[in-house]
């Protein structure tokens, strides 16, 4: 027979099915928990910086990129992080990586060429039902290089 259940976001459900013969014996199987989660992770913040006070002609440039993403419903199963020349994927990217759901900061060396370049960096984060939620930073702005 069917039956209507209405499940709560951020419960926890198990099923379990059982069958019964005709001698009247039994057999069940119970799933694994698993919990209903119809909500992406939630940005708190993003920020990039170029991490050199003082620039000289021909030197690498070094970015950090930072963020922090909370879930309240189920876990955070990973990031993306691209940095690029746009706040979008539609652009070549510099940077499009993968990164474990303990991380929170990301450190690229640049070759001298970017020291000037605006760039961009955008984060996703996935939570462990698939659903993701993304943001970009303000661009860094151009840095002149100082000669010598």
């Amino acid at each position: 027979a069917e039956k209507s259940v209405l499940l709560k976001q951020g419960s926890s459900y198990a099923v379990r099915l059982q069958w019964v013969n005709s001698a009247g014996l039994t057999t069940s199987l119970t799933t694994d928990s698993f919990r209903i989660d119809d909500s992406p992770p939630i940005l708190q913040h993003i920020r990039s910086w170029k991490s050199h006070v003082e620039y000289r002609c021909g030197s690498p440039v070094t970015l950090q990129v930072e963020w922090k993403f909370r879930e309240e419903t189920s876990a955070i199963a990973g990031f993306t992080l691209m940095v690029g020349p746009c706040a979008s994927s539609s652009c070549d990217q510099l940077l499009n990586v993968t990164l474990p759901p303990n991380a929170t900061s990301y450190k690229l060396s640049l070759g001298p060429q970017f020291s000037s370049v605006e760039l961009f960096s955008s984060v996703q984060a996935f939570n462990i039902a698939g659903l993701h939620a993304g943001a970009s930073s303000s661009s860094l702005h151009p840095t002149l290089c100082l000669k010598e």
